[in-house]
C-alpha cells in the first residue's frame, strides 16, 4: 500500500488542488481582517468543560439540559470532536456509551444500540439537523455518505433506548440527532487537512456575513481512504469522495430561518461473497460501487406569542448508489410542522404533524431481485407531549405519543411516558416506559435473495440454492422498553450517569422454511430450499449502561463508561422457524471504554481513547482492544496542529457468518498529521 495511491478520480491530485485554490480564495477574502479563532473552548479549563450545562433538544423537540432529560442520553460536544483523533462522524460515535460501533471495510460500518448490529441497523434512526438519512430501501444508514467536516458539527445528542413518541417509526433501539453549527458562529475562513498513513482528507471552508441580519457558511471537502489489510489478502475496498455544501441563517423580526444543501459523489470497491450452482460454490466479487447525491433543507420558526412558538423544516433528498447488480435512486420530500406552547409555570404542550413521501426506481440482477422494480412508500405521523412539573420543580412527568401511517405498516400507536425527580440539587433519578414500532423495509417486502449454494447433502447429482424470498406478509416488529436512570454530580470534579433496561421484543423478523422445488435456470437445473420472512420471533434484553466523568486535576479529565447486553431469544419457536433479526448474534455482552484529556504544557494537549469489545461467542468472533493516542499543539488561536496514531492495539479479523454478512474486520495501525489554520 503506498502512502498516496491514484484513484479514479486522482483524488489526491484534486485534494491538493482544491486546497491550494480555495485557501488562496479564502486567505485573499480575509486579507486585513483579524484572525479568527479556531475554538472558543480552549480558553477554557477542562474543570469548566466538565461542569458546563450542556442543552439538548432530542429527549423532548425542545431545548433542556442534558441533566434534567428523563433519558439515557449523551452528548458529543465540539471539544470531544476537536480532541478526538476522528475523521468521521463513526469515529466518534465510538466514545458513546453503550453504542456498538464495528467497522466492515474501508468504507462500511455496522453501528447500533442495544443490539442488533449488522450494516442495515434497521432499529436506530439518524439524523442530521432533523433530517432522517434512514434507508427506506434496506432500513439502516449508509455511513459513507454521512462524510460531514467534523469542524462544523455543533453537537452530536445520541439517546439509547426508544424515542418512537417524538420521532416515529424506525427510533425503536435509539437516535442519533447529528446538529451543525450556525453559519453565524462559522465567520472567517479555515483551511484544514488531515494526512495519514491510511486516510487523507482536506477541508475547506468560508463563512460571510450576507447584510446585517444573514450569515452564510460555504464548504469543501475531499477524502482519500486507503483498502484495509486483512489476512485473507483481499484488500480492495477503498473509498474516495467529494463533497460541497452551504448553510444560510437568518434572523429577522423575532423570526429565524435555515437553509442548508450539500452535493457530494463518491467511488468505493467492495469485496462480496456471491452463490454459484458449480464448485466452489462461492465467487469472490470486487465491484466499484458509485455513490451521490444532493440534499436542501429549509427550517423557519416564529412565536406566534410570548408563550407559543411554531416551527416548520422541509427538505428534499436525491440519493444514487450503482454496483455492479444493483442500481438505485431515491427521492425523499419530507415536510413537518411543530407547535410549542407553554401553558403556564408547571404545564408545557407540543404537537406536531409530518408528511413524508418517497420514490425510486432500481435495477436489480441476481443475486438480488426485486419484484418490483419501482416503489413509492408515504408516511404520514401526528405526535403530542404534554410535561407537567411537580413538587415545586423538582420533578417532572412526560406524557407522549406518536400515531404514525405508511404503505408499508398498519397504523402504529407508540406512547411513552417518562417522570423524573431531583433527590436534590446533585442527584437526579429518572425512568420510563416506552412502545415502540420498526416498520418493514422495500427489501422486507418484496424480493429473492439468493444466500448460498452447496453440494446435496445426500448425494445427489443437483446443487442446492437457499433463497430468502419477501413475499409482502413481513410487518411490523414490536418493541415495549423499561428504562431507569439515574445521574449524580458527587462534586465539581466527579459525575456518574447509569441506565438500566429491559426489552420485550414481539413479532421480530424471522425466516421459514418452504417446500424444496426444482429450479431450471439459471443453468445447471439445482434444488431451491425457499425461506420466506416472517414475524414469529421473540426475544427480551437487559443491560446496564453506566459513565463517569472525572477531572482529578485542573488540567485532566477523564471519561470512563461500561456497558453490559444480554439477550435472550424465544426458548421454542414453531418448527421450520429461524430467528434472523441479528438481535444477538452480532453484538457484545461488554464494552469499556476510557477516554483522557491531559494539558500537560500551556498549548499542549495528550489525548488517548481505549476501547474494548467483547467476543460476539455466536460467531466466534474474538473480543478485541483499541488505542488511539493525539498529540496537540495550540500556539496560536488561529493554528492548530496535531499528530498521533490509531488502532495502536492488535484489532479483529473480518470474517463471514453463513449468510455472507461481514460481522468483522481487521483494522491495521494507522498514523497522522492533522493541522487546521484560520484567516
Amino acid at each position: 500500500m503506498t502512502y498516496l495511491q491514484s484513484t479514479p478520480h486522482n483524488i489526491c491530485r484534486n485534494l491538493r488542488s482544491l486546497t491550494i485554490t480555495v485557501g488562496l480564495l479564502v486567505a485573499g477574502t480575509a486579507y486585513g481582517s483579524e484572525p479568527q479563532k479556531l475554538s472558543n473552548l480552549m480558553d477554557m479549563s477542562l474543570t469548566d468543560l466538565a461542569t458546563m450545562p450542556v442543552t439538548v433538544t432530542s429527549v423532548s423537540k425542545r431545548p433542556e439540559t442534558r441533566r434534567q432529560a428523563a433519558s439515557a442520553i449523551y452528548v458529543i460536544n465540539q471539544e470531544d470532536i476537536r480532541r478526538s483523533a476522528a475523521t468521521s462522524i463513526p469515529e466518534l460515535l465510538r466514545m458513546v456509551p453503550g453504542l456498538e460501533v464495528a467497522r466492515i471495510d474501508g468504507s462500511r460500518w455496522a453501528i447500533t444500540s442495544r443490539g442488533g448490529n449488522h450494516e442495515f441497523a434497521n432499529k436506530l434512526l439518524v439524523m442530521i439537523d432533523g433530517r432522517s438519512v434512514y434507508s427506506p430501501i434496506f432500513g439502516g444508514v449508509h455511513w459513507d455518505v454521512q462524510a460531514l467536516p467534523l469542524r462544523d458539527i455543533d453537537r452530536i445528542e445520541v439517546i439509547r433506548g426508544p424515542g418512537a413518541s417524538l420521532w416515529g417509526i424506525n427510533a425503536m433501539n435509539g437516535v442519533i440527532n447529528i446538529i451543525t453549527r450556525s453559519a453565524e458562529k462559522t465567520q472567517g475562513g479555515v483551511v484544514s487537512a488531515h494526512l495519514g498513513s491510511a486516510e487523507r482528507v482536506a477541508t475547506v471552508r468560508q463563512g460571510a456575513t450576507i447584510g446585517d441580519q444573514a450569515f452564510l457558511r460555504v464548504w469543501a471537502q475531499g477524502r482519500d481512504v486507503d483498502s484495509l489489510k486483512r489476512e485473507d489478502g483481499l484488500a480492495d475496498d477503498d473509498w474516495t469522495t467529494s463533497q460541497v455544501g452551504f448553510r444560510v441563517d437568518s434572523r429577522r423580526d423575532g423570526q429565524r430561518w435555515e437553509m442548508d444543501g450539500r452535493l457530494y459523489q463518491g467511488r468505493l470497491h467492495n469485496t462480496s461473497v456471491l452463490p454459484q450452482l458449480t464448485p466452489p460454490y462461492t465467487r469472490l466479487l470486487n465491484d466499484e460501487v458509485k455513490t451521490g447525491g444532493v440534499h436542501l433543507r429549509l427550517a423557519w420558526q416564529r412565536p406566534l406569542a410570548s408563550d407559543q412558538t411554531l416551527s416548520v423544516q422541509t427538505y428534499y433528498d436525491r440519493s444514487h448508489r450503482e454496483l455492479d447488480f444493483y442500481r438505485e435512486v431515491i427521492h425523499t420530500l419530507d415536510v413537518e410542522i411543530q407547535h410549542d406552547w407553554q401553558l403556564n409555570d408547571e404545564q408545557q404542550w407540543s404537537w406536531g404533524v409530518n408528511v413524508r413521501h418517497s420514490w425510486d426506481e432500481l435495477d436489480t440482477q441476481n443475486p438480488l431481485q426485486f419484484f418490483d422494480e419501482r416503489g413509492q412508500s408515504r408516511l404520514q405521523s401526528l405526535f403530542g407531549q404534554y410535561t407537567y412539573s411537580v413538587g415545586g420543580g423538582r420533578g417532572k412527568w412526560v406524557l407522549g405519543s406518536k400515531v404514525t401511517h405508511s404503505s408499508s405498516s398498519d397504523l402504529a400507536l407508540q406512547p411513552s411516558v417518562r417522570f423524573a425527580w431531583n433527590l436534590n440539587k446533585e442527584h437526579l433519578v429518572w425512568s420510563s416506559i416506552s412502545r415502540a414500532v420498526r416498520s418493514p423495509s422495500r427489501f422486507e417486502q418484496g424480493t429473492r435473495y439468493d444466500a448460498f449454494a452447496y453440494p446435496d447433502p445426500s448425494g445427489g447429482p443437483l446443487p442446492v440454492l437457499a433463497v430468502a424470498e419477501a413475499d409482502g406478509t413481513f410487518s411490523d416488529e414490536k418493541l415495549t422498553a423499561y428504562e431507569l436512570g439515574m445521574r449524580n454530580q458527587f462534586s465539581p470534579s466527579l459525575a456518574l450517569d447509569t441506565a438500566l433496561f429491559f426489552n420485550q421484543y414481539e413479532e421480530l423478523l424471522a425466516l421459514e422454511a418452504g417446500e424444496p422445488f426444482l429450479e431450471t435456470e439459471p443453468q445447471p437445473p439445482h434444488l431451491v430450499v425457499p425461506s420466506r420472512y416472517t414475524n414469529y420471533s421473540d426475544a427480551t434484553s437487559y443491560g446496564l449502561e453506566s459513565a463517569l466523568d472525572w477531572t482529578p486535576a485542573f488540567d485532566w479529565r477523564v471519561a470512563f463508561s461500561y456497558s453490559y447486553l444480554h439477550t435472550e431469544l424465544q426458548e421454542d419457536p414453531a418448527p421450520g422457524i429461524f430467528e434472523f433479526s441479528y438481535l444477538s448474534r452480532y453484538s457484545p455482552r461488554h464494552q469499556l471504554k476510557l477516554r483522557s484529556y491531559y494539558n500537560f504544557a500551556p498549548h499542549w494537549e495528550l489525548d488517548t481513547l481505549i476501547y474494548y469489545t467483547d467476543d460476539l461467542g455466536a460467531m466466534e468472533v474474538k473480543g478485541y482492544a483499541r488505542l488511539d493516542v493525539r498529540l496537540g499543539w495550540n500556539p496560536l488561536p488561529q493554528f492548530q496542529l496535531s499528530i498521533g496514531g490509531k488502532n495502536l492495539l492488535e484489532a479483529h479479523h473480518r470474517e463471514f457468518d453463513r449468510t455472507l454478512v461481514v460481522v468483522a474486520s481487521e483494522v491495521e495501525r494507522s498514523f497522522y498529521v492533522n493541522a487546521a489554520y484560520a484567516f
